[in-house]
């Protein structure tokens, strides 16, 4: 993942592919930490209202959104920038599993 490409495509559709470092939640959003600073790394978020549908879509792969730090995933979207490059997710289609539980780093 190379941020300055990312902010650079600021407005944009693209695919980013990484490892996810941390999940963190609040009252309305789900993060999806790629780096150690949320401030300036990458993070794409989901509405805590559409966690069921991430929940039931990851289910039938057999993980849980709790299950998704350490793995490499893909998520595509329109980069915004907020605290760094940024990405909300409002589907369950726009997140791709790379790997499974045997592979994790």
């Amino acid at each position: 993942m190379n941020l300055n490409a990312l902010t650079a495509s600021a407005g944009h559709y693209v695919l980013v592919e990484g490892r996810i470092v941390s999940l963190g939640k609040s009252s309305r959003t789900r993060y999806l930490n790629f780096g150690r600073n949320w401030k300036t790394d990458f993070t794409a978020t989901l509405s805590t209202k559409q966690e069921k549908s991430f929940s039931d879509a990851l289910a039938s792969a057999g993980m849980s959104l709790e299950d998704l730090a350490g793995h490499a995933v893909q998520i595509r979207g329109v980069v915004d920038l907020n605290d760094g490059p940024h990405i909300h997710m409002t589907h369950p289609g726009q997140i791709i599993i790379l790997d499974g539980n045997e592979d994790r780093k």
